[in-house]
């Protein structure tokens, strides 16, 4: 693309790296750019193996389209510094630190390569171990410069907003209430709607989530939200985990229920309304097993993936075994990775126009 140099008042030239910036700087242009903005290329696996911070960190990409992958591995450094541990994800940004326990951390941007380091929180330090992170981007509602990111500290009930915009972190004001914090798991947010939502699992979960769309950082509140379905015990013995994310615009919830045969799982999903009045039941999905062989199944991940966007695909991840499961079609196709992470959890490969 070329940007022409333009006279402005005064007789100066406004340059192309200017006008530029001033471009893709519009929410308009990201729309016009990609209609689709959060559309998946592959998914991540973090591959973070015990070897201490020395050893390798290279994470293991499987493309959607394995005839053109964009990635095949992928190694996140920050000039001299490995991003070990992937700790979010928002439309293409991820949210990275050396290990699970350091408390430096930075926006990086797979697909350009570009990383940003955040400043110190400013939370107790005596509770740093407990501090969860959500990264928070959205490429139709907000400028490509904008992102932010909510650290929640469970242990004193509060919670800060880091802005790109503002370069700093913004302390929410008053504590949240324990009856409201009590049973929402904070190690993974997820950004819909303009909020960023936690999920409980077992009997006493609860979901939350907290809007952080505007510019007042320091009033958020933390707001309850229905409880998805119940797990339905099931015979079979098969382990099926389950699922909470965003997908093609909709905040789901899996689970699994009661199957017809020994020989398959069934997946009920689940999407939440906008208004966050109830959890609603989309589709079943039955998806059978091998019976002769030991192995468990894990919901990763449903995206979309197609340029029509209707190919939506559910990932199962068995032992060393990624399942692509078409819902449409309903086909399999299994690819073998080589992964030593324990952490069952995959993260998308997105493109974005995202500058940190």
């Amino acid at each position: 693309m070329t940007v022409r140099k333009t006279a402005v008042a005064g007789g100066g030239r406004r340059t192309a790296k200017s006008a530029w910036r001033a471009l893709i700087s519009d929410p308009q242009f990201t729309l016009r750019r990609d209609p689709n903005p959060n559309l998946a290329l592959a998914l991540i696996f973090p591959n973070t193996p015990d070897g201490g911070d020395a050893s390798p960190a290279t994470h293991v990409v499987v493309s959607f389209d394995r005839s053109s992958p964009p990635l095949r591995t992928l190694d996140i450094r920050a000039g001299g510094t490995s991003l070990r541990h992937i700790e979010s994800s928002c439309n293409g940004l991820l949210l990275c630190k050396p290990s699970e326990t350091d408390t430096r951390c930075w926006v990086s941007i797979p697909a350009t390569n570009q990383h940003a380091l955040l400043p110190e929180i400013n939370f107790d330090h005596n509770n740093l171990g407990t501090l969860r992170m959500s990264l928070a981007y959205d490429p139709v509602r907000w400028s490509p410069r904008d992102y932010k990111v909510v650290c929640v500290n469970p242990c004193a009930g509060r919670a800060s907003i880091y802005s790109s915009r503002a370069g700093s972190w913004e302390k929410q004001g008053n504590p949240f209430g324990k009856e409201t914090m009590d049973g929402v798991d904070f190690r993974k947010g997820v950004y819909w709607n303009g909020a960023v939502h936690w999920v409980g699992f077992g009997k006493h979960g609860k979901c939350a989530y907290m809007k952080i769309d505007g510019e007042k950082d320091n009033e958020k509140t933390l707001e309850v939200m229905p409880n998805p379905p119940p797990i339905v015990k099931s015979n079979c013995s098969w382990s099926v985990s389950n699922y909470f994310g965003e997908s093609r615009g909709r905040l789901q919830y899996v689970n699994w229920t009661e199957s017809s045969s020994v020989s398959s799982v069934c997946l009920d999903v689940h999407e939440m309304r906008r208004d966050y009045s109830e959890w609603y039941f989309r589709y079943r999905i039955e998806v059978p097993v091998d019976s002769g062989g030991r192995c468990w199944y894990n919901v990763c991940n449903m995206v979309a993936a197609g340029e029509d966007r209707v190919d939506v695909f559910l990932f199962l991840r068995g032992e060393g075994v990624v399942t692509k499961y078409d819902v449409v079609r309903g086909s399999f196709q299994n690819v073998k990775i080589a992964c030593e992470s324990k952490a069952h959890v995959m993260f998308p490969y997105i493109e974005t126009v995202c500058c940190v």
